[in-house]
């Protein structure tokens, strides 16, 4: 906890975002516009702004605006295919064209919730894990205005299970 005080700190004292690691944010994205600003509608949410999105357009519609309308806000390394590679190589192109020291995988249909890289860099600061992953809630969203709860993910990491 005292850590996470820290940061809050250090951000309310203007110290550059350059102090803390590059996340990049894989998001792949095919033919699903208003997905896609959700997903990074969530990303400029953040608190946490030390960010790349690497943005891999696999075979979809041009979403060339829809970029240009996030470009003020955050940094965006992006993918246009011509044709579709399919989800598993659109990733790993997107895992290859990532900068940051951490990667995180954010597909159009997700979002994160605010605070949430935050929070995954903070309680990697205070672990020697090579990986962090938090709590997965999945919604249903056939009624836009009133998305219903599905279930939570929520399994603590156990290396006997893999």
């Amino acid at each position: 906890m005292k850590k996470k005080d820290n940061l809050t700190q250090k951000k309310n004292q203007t110290v550059k975002s350059d102090d803390f690691p590059l996340i990049s944010i894989v998001v792949r994205t095919k033919n699903r516009n208003t997905l896609l600003q959700n997903a990074l509608d969530s990303l400029v949410s953040q608190s946490y702004t030390n960010l790349q999105v690497v943005l891999i357009n696999d075979g979809g519609n041009d979403i060339s605006e829809l970029i240009q309308s996030y470009s003020t806000k955050l940094r965006f390394k992006t993918i246009f295919n011509q044709q579709s590679v399919g989800r598993a190589s659109a990733l790993n192109q997107g895992l290859i064209s990532a900068d940051g020291e951490w990667i995180g995988i954010l597909d159009d249909d997700d979002i994160y919730l605010p605070g949430a890289l935050e929070s995954l860099i903070e309680f990697s600061r205070n672990s020697i894990a090579n990986a962090v992953y938090g709590k997965v809630e999945m919604l249903d969203f056939k009624d836009e205005n009133n998305p219903k709860h599905l279930r939570f993910f929520d399994t603590t990491y156990n290396k006997d299970r893999f």
